[in-house]
């Protein structure tokens, strides 16, 4: 059911990743196939050969609908607009397509990163925050080693924010990135790193607002999937 052939792809389906590259038709409607063979959770897609800002597909960013909302790590905001996805989820072959310059003008260049959620390695979902420094704890099964949160409830207004465990590596100081800004890395401490997930320790409103609903995908530090799906052997 493909109308775009890639021009170049590499995908592993054992960790629910692919990486394609595709040429534009401006065509809505049209779809690309992913390689995955699992519907993906996340989805970005850059222009190469024009300038256009990052365009991102999460499965949470609407509780009913989240196919008709693109994000940026341009901008803070979330975005109604069908000219993205055409308003159609991605299955567990395609991902489709409007016609905006930015993820299918025609003869742009586009590259997409594409994430589908495995157990023991990649987690996709949302939580509410709670504004406490007592936070939420959110389970993913595998101790992250990279976290990617965003604010998506109302208009989506809120930085992006990036934690990881290789610039400081212990917990409540793990310094945060802001992928939307130019600012450097940012110390406020912000949630614990723990061995089957993370818990929020910051009232800060890019993590934990009160009543909002936050998006994020995380990624395992040790995957505990195998070529079969099953667990792997414990460290």
């Amino acid at each position: 059911g493909s109308t775009i052939t890639p021009t170049g792809y590499s995908f592993d389906q054992t960790a629910g990743q692919s990486i394609v590259q595709y040429s534009g038709n401006n065509t809505s409607g049209a779809k690309v196939a992913h390689g995955l063979g699992a519907a993906p959770g996340m989805i970005i897609v850059k222009t190469t050969n024009t300038p256009n800002s990052w365009n991102i597909y999460h499965k949470g960013v609407d509780a009913t609908a989240p196919e008709d909302y693109y994000m940026t790590f341009a901008t803070d905001a979330r975005t109604d607009d069908s000219s993205r996805w055409n308003d159609t989820a991605p299955d567990s072959v395609n991902f489709t397509l409007g016609n905006a310059a930015a993820v299918n003008g025609s003869s742009n260049t586009m590259i997409a990163y594409c994430f589908a959620e495995k157990s023991g390695y990649s987690k996709m979902g949302t939580y509410e925050g709670n504004g406490n420094a007592d936070g939420q704890f959110i389970y993913t099964g595998f101790r992250p080693a990279c976290i990617i949160i965003k604010i998506s409830s109302g208009s989506g207004t809120g930085n992006w924010i990036l934690v990881d465990t290789k610039r400081n590596g212990y917990n409540y100081s793990n310094p945060f990135l802001q992928p939307n800004l130019s600012s450097a890395e940012d110390a406020s401490p912000t949630m614990d790193i723990v061995s089957n997930g993370f818990k929020l320790r910051s009232t800060e409103f890019p993590t934990n607002a009160d009543g909002k609903t936050m998006i994020y995908a995380a990624f395992a530090e040790f995957p505990t999937v195998s070529s079969n799906s099953k667990a792997g052997v414990a460290r």
